[in-house]
């Protein structure tokens, strides 16, 4: 049996320092390392010997979890994703918060792509900025922002090298309603100018150009209250639109380029607007003005080319003068000067006196006044319904009737017949017979012969110096004795003459001849021909007829209402003149039908005479011998006229011989027939028509 342990005995001495060992074998991946007896951590481990056993940290490492802050500079090479909340702080004044470089080989690539998927986000939403709140607080899906007062640039986008490149680029394709750019300031914008000239809150600035530097364009159709650039303000003065140009030499300011339709300038106000629609000035003073009634002032001359029809007053307080001299009003007293032909078509009233300067002339050689003599030719009747007074000599070659048979004088003998009472204030001298049918009175009651019983009542002398016979044996008076006696009524069967050959009116006819001139003061009505033996004149050589070619020469326009018909050649000008040509103009253009095979058949400028006649064939198979066009005269012809068409166009021109068209022709129109060949389909002909009768 055993007993028990003894007490330990006394520590033996030190044995000898065996080998070093090694610590183990190092692997990086599982790949071996090799094997040391010393571990040396670097580069961010912290060692702590705590006496009990070695502790190694790793607080200098970025980890995959936690919040924690990296210090110093530091570069990531590769493919680098960051998830969550990315923030740059630097607190640097002059340096840069962040930079992105991709250096000079950059392609097809991007240096920064933000973007934010098929998100639906309302970052931002609103009716815009200005409308969003208070002051910093809004944001977008991507936000640069700034609560500084600066005098810098927040966003810079700088590419001064490139030529054809966009510096800035925003497509939003899919937008309907909302905004691209949306632009928005404070209460109160002031700004006009800077160091490099003037300025505005969105400012472009260019050097010089030959582009467009401001640019705004659609290529698809605008709905009628649509805006392709739109100013609204409710601003009490300045300029919504303010286009400045004053080194502008040849070109425009504004220049707006319409095509067949549409309106170039519209301008329209509210119900009561009293300010101008139009103000144009020069220097300050205003050129043309259009206020909101619609009154027009201008201060120029205003030119027109085409007709102009007025619907109201045109009011002119200057004198008027239509080129230069030809149709002149002077403003202060209304005197009108006519250089050419005055032509009236209604009823003419003058409250005043007439003045005529040169030779006047009613239809050419119906009634006609020199303006040297004053002598008057009347062609036919000459009616006064007034009384007439006459300064000098009435010169009348024809027979002379007052209201038909109230005052008749032959032309052949002189015989006068008065219907009525002879009034003479002044003496008569009756070199033959004087016959009276009715009763005779001399100033009222001076002289009176009832024509039924021939009583006669002389109030003062009957003074005659040769015999007196009235009717033969009705009423005599003996020049020698002074015997007088009256049948019956005191009439004058035979000629009348005043100083021989001066005032004659021949009894069998009634012929009155006169061989002064006639002096008319009221309006003259010829019921005959107005017989002019000599030259006609007027002013001249405004009008001239030869009396004994007939042969006539018109200065002014000769206007004619009717038909005119000319037996011998019409020479229009002279070897010497300057060009003269000859236009045919009518009120109511022909018209046109179209053909069966025609879809339409259109003039252009067209008359009777000449014109343009385009007209397009249908589709499909085309006929031959058939008219494509009928053009309608507006009045007819004497007999079928001749038609010349020629090819307008060079696709006309170009029309072979057995397809070109040709016209055939009646005295109400013509017809442009296709020929032996039919014409190709769906193809416009046009030809210049001229018509020769």
């Amino acid at each position: 049996m055993t007993g028990a342990t003894g007490a330990t005995g006394a520590t033996g001495a030190t044995g000898a320092t065996g080998a070093t060992g090694s610590v183990g074998d190092f692997q990086e991946q599982g790949v071996s390392k090799g094997t040391q007896s010393t571990l040396d951590f670097i580069n961010g481990f912290t060692v702590v010997n705590t006496g009990t056993k070695i502790t190694v940290d790793g607080a200098g490492f970025v980890h995959t979890t936690g919040t924690e802050s990296i210090a110093g500079d530091k570069t990531l090479t590769g493919n680098t994703t960051f998830t969550g909340t990315t923030a740059v702080n630097n607190a640097t004044t002059t340096g840069t918060a962040s930079s992105i470089s991709t250096g000079n080989g950059l392609t097809s690539g991007q240096a920064l792509a933000v973007s934010t998927g098929n998100s639906t986000f309302t970052t931002g939403a609103g009716t815009g900025f200005f409308y969003g709140g208070g002051s910093d607080s809004l944001s977008g899906a991507t936000t640069i922002k700034s609560t500084g007062n600066f005098t810098g640039t927040l966003v810079a986008l700088t590419a001064d090298r490139t030529t054809a490149g966009t510096v800035l680029g925003i497509s939003a394709q899919n937008l309907t309603t909302g905004k691209a750019i949306d632009v928005s300031l404070g209460t109160l914008y002031s700004g006009t100018t800077d160091a490099q000239g003037t300025i505005g809150a969105v400012n472009v600035r260019a050097q010089n150009f030959l582009g467009n530097v401001f640019n705004v364009s659609a290529s698809g159709a605008g709905g009628a209250n649509s805006n392709l650039a739109n100013f609204q303000s409710t601003q009490l003065a300045g300029q919504v639109l303010n286009v400045n140009a004053t080194a502008l030499t040849t070109g425009k300011a504004v220049a707006v380029t319409l095509g067949a339709q549409g309106t170039g300038f519209y301008v329209n106000t509210a119900n009561g607007y009293n300010g101008n629609l139009i103000s144009l000035q020069n220097n300050n003073v205003d050129r043309f003005k259009v206020d909101g009634a619609g009154n027009t002032t201008i201060a120029g001359t205003l030119s027109v080319t085409g007709a102009t029809t007025l619907s109201s007053t045109l009011d002119v307080t200057g004198n008027l003068a239509v080129n230069t001299n030809k149709f002149t009003v002077n403003a202060t007293s209304g005197n009108t000067t006519v250089a050419g032909t005055l032509g009236v078509t209604g009823a003419g009233s003058f409250s005043s006196t007439l003045g005529v300067t040169g030779d006047f002339a009613v239809n050419s050689n119906k009634f006609n006044v020199t303006a040297a003599s004053g002598n008057t030719t009347v062609a036919g009747t000459l009616g006064v319904t007034g009384a007439g007074s006459f300064s000098s000599t009435l010169g009348v070659t024809g027979d002379l009737a007052v209201n038909t048979n109230k005052f008749n004088v032959t032309a052949a003998n002189g015989n006068t017949t008065v219907a009525g009472t002879l009034g003479v204030t002044g003496a008569g001298s009756f070199s033959s017979t004087l016959g009276v049918t009715g009763d005779l009175a001399v100033n009222t009651n001076k002289f009176n012969v009832t024509a039924a019983t021939g009583n006669t009542a002389i109030a003062g002398t009957l003074g005659v110096t040769g015999d007196l016979a009235v009717n033969t044996n009705k009423f005599n008076v003996t020049a020698a004795t002074g015997n007088t006696a009256i049948a019956g009524t005191l009439g004058v069967t035979g000629d009348f003459a005043i100083n021989t050959n001066k005032f004659n009116v021949t009894a069998a006819s009634g012929n009155t001849a006169i061989a002064g001139t006639l002096g008319v003061t009221g309006a003259g009505t010829f019921s005959s021909t107005l017989g002019v033996t000599g030259d006609f004149a007027v002013n001249t050589n405004k009008f001239n007829v030869t009396a004994a070619s007939g042969n006539t020469a018109i200065a002014g326009t000769l206007g004619v209402t009717g038909v005119t018909t000319l037996s011998n050649t019409l020479n229009v000008g002279t070897a010497t003149s300057v060009p003269v040509h000859v236009v045919s103009k009518q009120t109511t253009a022909p018209t046109t039908t179209a053909g069966t095979k025609t879809a339409s058949c259109t003039l252009t400028n067209a008359t009777d005479t000449s014109g343009q006649v385009s007209f397009t064939s249908v589709g499909g198979t085309q006929t031959a011998s058939i008219a494509y066009c009928t053009i309608n005269f507006n009045a007819a012809y004497g007999s079928a006229p001749i038609v010349v068409l020629t090819p307008a166009d060079a696709l006309t021109a170009r029309i072979a011989v057995a397809s070109a068209f040709y016209a055939t022709s009646t005295v109400n129109g013509f017809a442009i027939n296709s020929n032996t060949t039919a014409p190709a389909a769906s193809t416009t002909y046009t030809y210049n028509f001229h018509v020769i009768e």
